[in-house]
């Protein structure tokens, strides 16, 4: 199967906005803290999880990847993490790894700013629950590091899948693939 290097291809695209860079990065060891010293606005909120995603079935589904996405929004805004990893399950690789992008930027004074990611029109599958979307990432202006030139993002368009699992009363991210 060839998971493996669409999920890599997954990171990799929806991180750019994050780092300007390309593909060829190191795969960075899992950091020890969850937090890279944010530079959130004062305004800046995390969102909370909507009520229609506190159900089991494709509804629900579909508004919690709704809400991992505008956290994964508010994560690339701020620096801010920790919800973004309360929605990932542990072995989630591919969500590990953005969390682990949006750290190293802010860590190195880098940044993001736009509206972020939403999704598009939503199928959703089973055993296991999948919901398959097209992820639009909005405009956006972004720096590696602080030194770094300031990068502009148009708008773009990422066939995904969101593999998800239900337990303990909540959702959370398996694995995030781009086809």
């Amino acid at each position: 199967m060839r998971r493996m290097t669409v999920l890599v291809g997954a990171v990799t695209a929806l991180v750019l906005v994050l780092t300007g860079c390309g593909s060829d990065n190191p795969k960075p060891s899992r950091p020890a803290s969850s937090s890279a010293s944010p530079s959130a606005s004062p305004s800046a909120v995390a969102p909370t999880m909507p009520a229609e995603a506190k159900g089991t079935g494709p509804e629900a589904a579909k508004a919690f990847v709704k809400h991992y996405l505008a956290t994964f929004s508010y994560a690339a805004r701020t620096g801010d993490v920790t919800h973004l990893q309360l929605l990932s399950a542990e072995q989630c690789t591919s969500c590990r790894d953005v969390v682990e992008q949006i750290q190293h930027v802010y860590a190195s004074g880098g940044y993001a700013r736009g509206k972020g990611y939403a999704a598009g029109k939503m199928r959703v599958g089973s055993n296991p629950v999948s919901v398959r979307t097209t992820v639009v990432q909005f405009p956006q202006v972004s720096k590696k590091t602080a030194d770094s030139k300031v990068m502009k993002h148009g708008r773009s368009l990422l066939p995904s899948i969101f593999t998800l699992t239900h337990a303990s009363g909540t959702w959370q991210v398996d694995q995030w693939e781009r086809l």
